[in-house]
């Protein structure tokens, strides 16, 4: 099969034609199994409504789970995009660049996508990454994973870039190394910026317990959605050491801290539980 590459133009295909690359154009984990089955319950009910995009050979370029569910569901036909590239680096880039805009990825997966598509060639220059990567990142968020895998040893530390013109250009002074002191003073830093948000944070929590007494565990975790409740855990696994410790230093025993309220209240007015959905991370 062969098709006219056009971007502007849905065509009908069936999937059960269409094959796959994955080492090329498969960089998304497979669908968990809730997943998966929530999604074939929308493909058999309502068809493929999104289209996937295919090379003109017809290879499933995006949309591979749609495809073999629509195939599981029996379905003779879905709309498709026909792509065109260059060259396989130009496909390996669009396949980066469309899974780095899906907006279910926070912004931990989308800094392990970027850092994936460094490591097949980690002497680009960050403004050429980011505008390979259509723009979804920023060339500074590119530095930032860099420097991170660089230090992790997950990337080699490259004391040359190669820009988009092709020269190769020295970037040997562009991280200089850091002294003890600096680092030091650095640490000094961060340590008193955490205790002023702790600071902040509690005091904060004070006034809003003061306004209302109402307030209790029940009624908190109500509201909060899953992905919230699990923040939250990761948090408090963090900073809660710090917290008995503060307090035990100030002579605050655990057994002298007054109970939770638990009992089971409903939400607060105007706040639907069942509905409630997480704002999601910020932007990058």
């Amino acid at each position: 099969m062969t098709l006219t590459a056009d971007p502007n133009t849905i065509v009908q295909v069936d999937p059960s034609t269409l094959t796959f690359n994955e080492a090329l154009f498969q960089k998304m984990p497979q669908l968990n199994d809730e997943s998966r089955e929530l999604l074939l319950a929308d493909i058999t009910a309502k068809g493929v409504t999104v289209p996937v995009e295919i090379t003109a050979e017809g290879v499933v370029v995006d949309g591979h789970n749609r495809v073999r569910l629509a195939v599981e569901a029996g379905i003779d036909t879905i709309p498709a995009i026909v792509k065109h590239f260059d060259s396989d680096e130009d496909a390996t880039a669009h396949v980066f660049a469309v899974n780095l805009q899906r907006r279910h990825l926070n912004q931990t997966d989308k800094r392990k996508l970027v850092k994936e598509f460094l490591a097949l060639d980690p002497y680009k220059s960050n403004r050429q990454v980011a505008e390979e990567l259509g723009g979804a990142v920023t060339d500074k968020t590119v530095a930032d994973v860099r420097d991170h895998a660089e230090a992790a040893g997950e990337l080699p530390a490259a004391t040359s870039r190669k820009g988009k013109d092709g020269k190769t250009r020295s970037a040997s002074t562009s991280k200089p190394k850091a002294s003890k002191g600096a680092g030091e003073r650095r640490k000094i830093e961060l340590e008193r910026n955490a205790t002023s948000s702790i600071r902040m944070g509690l005091d904060e929590a004070a006034r809003l317990l003061a306004k209302n007494t109402d307030l209790n565990v029940a009624t908190m975790l109500g509201i909060m959605t899953t992905k919230q409740k699990a923040k939250l855990t990761e948090s408090l696994v963090s900073i809660l050491p710090v917290i008995l410790g503060i307090a035990s230093e100030l002579g605050i025993e655990v057994e002298d801290l007054p109970a939770p309220a638990t009992e089971v209240e409903a939400a607060p007015a105007g706040v639907d539980e069942s509905t409630v959905e997480d704002s999601g991370d910020a932007p990058f």
